[in-house]
């Protein structure tokens, strides 16, 4: 009997089935047996996958279910593809979370495309306007910190950055115990800098009760642990995480051989693949974005993260 359940877009990301269907393969070990995987796909790929693999006996007892989908590219009119391709291994992995046949929805495919179809599908949350996708990246201090939004929407009114801000501390006192500090990332410190929009919801979120609120932060404090949770607009959250997902991967190309073992230890914490996918926050459900350019190895932690979050 399974307590929860996880649909896979299988077709989703630059590298398609191949890769998704390693990662599932890879991550079942380190799966809960009480989570079932549901795999939508083509029945062309998914049928080879299966007997490839000699996962027939797990087939066979419920852990893993295979929902029939097709491969569609989503093109350029990605936020209504839902509206077109309902049968798309994208869509349905996220409406069987409608029908109540699986507990989360993942996938590597287009940001819009599943913004579109959690949106239309599921519904947002009381209260929110827009939902936003929150990654969680490693401090200094050897804590995470929940920057969001990082890529769902580009621009955002000061009551957008205000949801933000109640829906990452909400998520957060899931994973720290103390109330999780929030602040708002801008250009300085002083009041009368950064855009309208966030100094209008620094002045608001500076008189709420419901959280701790901290102020501003600057972008050389991101990493620092200063806060637990970091609210900005999509465009500015996206570019903040891919640089420094860059400046990783450059140091350790650079540097790594230079490292005693606490270094590369260190080094190792901030590897963007360790943490694999990132959560959609404000929907009437559970769903995650996989990175379009995503391992294997990304992707085989994408599965295990979310289905630990279940569990939280």
């Amino acid at each position: 009997m399974s307590d929860f359940s996880i649909a896979v877009d299988m077709h989703g990301g630059d590298y398609g089935f191949s890769a998704m269907g390693e990662a599932v393969y890879a991550s079942l070990p380190y799966l809960p047996e009480t989570l079932s995987v549901v795999l939508c796909g083509e029945e062309s790929s998914l049928a080879p996958f299966i007997q490839r693999n000699r996962l027939e006996p797990l087939v066979d007892s419920g852990r893993i279910r295979l929902v029939y989908a097709h491969n569609v590219p989503v093109g350029a009119s990605a936020s209504a593809f839902y509206k077109k391709h309902s049968d798309s291994s994208l869509v349905r992995s996220v409406a069987l979370q409608k029908e109540g046949a699986v507990t989360l929805s993942l996938s590597a495919g287009d940001t819009g495309a599943l913004y579109g179809a959690a949106l239309f599908l599921l519904g947002r949350q009381s209260g929110i306007e827009r939902p936003a996708l929150a990654a969680t990246v490693p401090s200094a201090r050897g804590s995470v910190v929940l920057l969001l939004d990082v890529g769902a929407n580009l621009t955002c009114r000061s009551q957008h950055l205000i949801d933000f801000a109640h829906l990452g501390s909400t998520f957060m006192e899931r994973v720290i115990t103390a109330p999780p500090v929030v602040s708002l990332l801008n250009v300085g410190m002083e009041s009368h800098k950064g855009t309208r929009e966030v100094r209008q919801a620094h002045e608001a979120l500076s008189k709420s009760s419901r959280l701790v609120y901290d102020g501003y932060i600057e972008g050389n404090r991101v990493l620092t642990g200063d806060a637990d949770v970091i609210v900005c607009n999509g465009f500015v959250g996206n570019a903040v995480l891919k640089l420094s997902e860059g400046i990783f991967r450059f140091v350790r190309r650079e540097f790594q051989d230079g490292l005693n073992d606490r270094g590369r230890k260190k080094l190792h914490c901030f590897d963007a693949e360790l943490y694999g996918a990132v959560p959609l926050l404000g929907v009437r459900g559970h769903v995650y974005k996989a990175h379009g350019s995503s391992s294997v190895t990304a992707l085989t932690n994408a599965l295990v993260t979310a289905a630990k979050t279940l569990y939280l």
